[in-house]
């Protein structure tokens, strides 16, 4: 049942709670098996969708595309 409530979103406080245990650790240790690569993709489209808008946000900032170190110009010249 844990595992279940967890792919299917429910945090461990939830599942904790529905449980009846005190600590939302044992929703945790109960759901650990659950296979997650549903809920995390969410969280890894407003993740991208930030780094998007960081990227852009840095070229703005950046037009010339200057190094932020210009010391360590290219070494790999040797």
């Amino acid at each position: 049942m844990a595992t279940w409530l967890r792919e299917a979103g429910q945090d461990e406080r939830e599942i904790s709670d529905l449980l009846a245990q005190d600590s939302k650790v044992m929703g945790l240790h109960y759901s650990k098996n659950a296979a997650l690569a549903r809920k995390n993709r969410k969280t890894m489209l407003v993740w991208e969708g930030e780094y998007e808008r960081r990227a852009q946000q840095a070229k703005v900032t950046n037009p010339q595309n200057k190094l932020s170190n210009p010391g360590e110009e290219n070494q790999s010249d040797d």
